[in-house]
């Protein structure tokens, strides 16, 4: 079930023990942000429970010749996700990396 970021703490909740993975984007709606910005978007999912992030590659820098950023953004969520995990589970919360899934939205 994939909902803006601001919805997850409500469906978090109703969602437990239905099989339902709770999930929202990052980056959206073009991927321009920065790294900084999508691994900060990232964490902030992660805490909020979500267990799949959908990630918006940056489609104007793969067209521009800038993979190297896009590869950056990549990486960065991932350890982000990763990060945060791991930081909940020390603090004794039941937490596992997300899946992260990218989007490559080409409407620009």
């Amino acid at each position: 079930c994939v909902v803006p970021p601001v919805w997850l703490p409500v469906i978090v909740p109703r969602l437990r023990g239905t099989g339902v993975a709770p999930a929202t984007t990052c980056g959206f709606p073009l991927g321009q942000n920065t790294t900084a910005t999508k691994t900060v978007e990232a964490c902030d999912a992660v805490y909020a429970g979500a267990q799949e992030v959908d990630l918006v590659m940056n489609y104007t820098a793969l067209r521009s010749g800038y993979q190297h950023l896009v590869e950056q953004d990549l990486r960065a969520v991932i350890a982000a996700c990763g990060y945060a995990a791991q930081r909940m589970a020390r603090e004794g919360q039941d937490s596992h990396p997300p899946l992260v899934k990218v989007i490559l939205e080409t409407c620009t």
